[in-house]
């Protein structure tokens, strides 16, 4: 979906079009003009001149999603609520739509600190985190470096092609990495989730396929003591106990 610029709205249909919008769902004055309700046939064949996509009232704090169901028009009021710190500098701004987080065109929820650097960006769709092909939420630390990034795909970690969770700490070193598709831990050419500890040690290696724990010719557990010595191992197989080989029993 596509986005205006406030100034380019009326650029975009006719203004007859913008003004069933706005009559109909209360987004700005109508300049005491009269507009037939969006039900009516007529104001349908004019809505559906307009390509789908999402339009933002002059407001900057008010839009309206042109989407089709049934060969109808449809039609979903958004409205975007900003908070600020006492300073006057943007601390929050959430987009919503019946009441739920979404927004098509970009971050449906962001938090700046008080020194006005963005801290939290999260995308969202009908209430659920969503971004395809792009990470669906990331945090970054004091010193603006990266710090959490996440995929989510209807609400659900998933990514095909990389680790769909990773959290670096303090300084930056990669400290938890998680593969998931369709919300199931998943990876079949490596491991699906490592941990690292303070010293940048390898401390738990897991190894999942379809969120069943799963490796063949090796261990699909580890665990490691903080010295680096292995504490603890284990053998599974489609999420199934399997008898290590030979020369691993004790």
């Amino acid at each position: 979906m596509r986005g205006l610029d406030p100034k380019e709205e009326r650029t975009v249909g006719s203004s007859l079009v913008f003004l069933a919008l706005r009559a109909v769902y209360g987004a700005l004055p109508v300049d005491d003009e009269v507009v037939p309700p969006a039900e009516d046939e007529l104001v349908q064949s004019v809505l559906s001149t307009i390509p789908p996509g999402v339009y933002y009232a002059a407001s900057g704090t008010e839009f309206i999603e042109v989407g089709e169901t049934g060969g109808r028009v449809v039609l979903s009021k958004g409205t975007c609520v900003r908070t600020y710190y006492g300073t006057g500098r943007l601390r929050e701004e959430v987009w919503r739509v019946d009441g739920k987080c979404h927004r098509a065109d970009g971050p449906a929820y962001r938090m700046w600190d008080e020194a006005g650097h963005l801290r939290v960006e999260t995308w969202h769709i009908d209430g659920k985190e969503h971004r395809a092909d792009e990470p669906s939420s990331r945090r970054w630390d004091e010193a603006g470096r990266l710090c959490v990034e996440m995929w989510c795909v209807a609400g659900k970690y998933h990514r095909v092609d990389g680790p769909s969770y990773r959290r670096w700490d303090g300084a930056g070193r990669l400290r938890v990495e998680t593969w998931c598709v369709a919300g199931k831990e998943h990876r079949v050419d490596g491991p699906s989730y490592r941990c690292w500890g303070e010293t940048g040690r390898l401390w738990v290696e897991m190894w999942c396929v379809d969120g069943k724990e799963h490796r063949v010719g090796g261990s699909s557990y580890q665990l490691w003591y903080g010295a680096g010595g292995l504490c603890e191992e284990r053998w599974r197989v489609g999420g199934v106990p399997a008898d290590p080989p030979p020369c691993s029993r004790k």
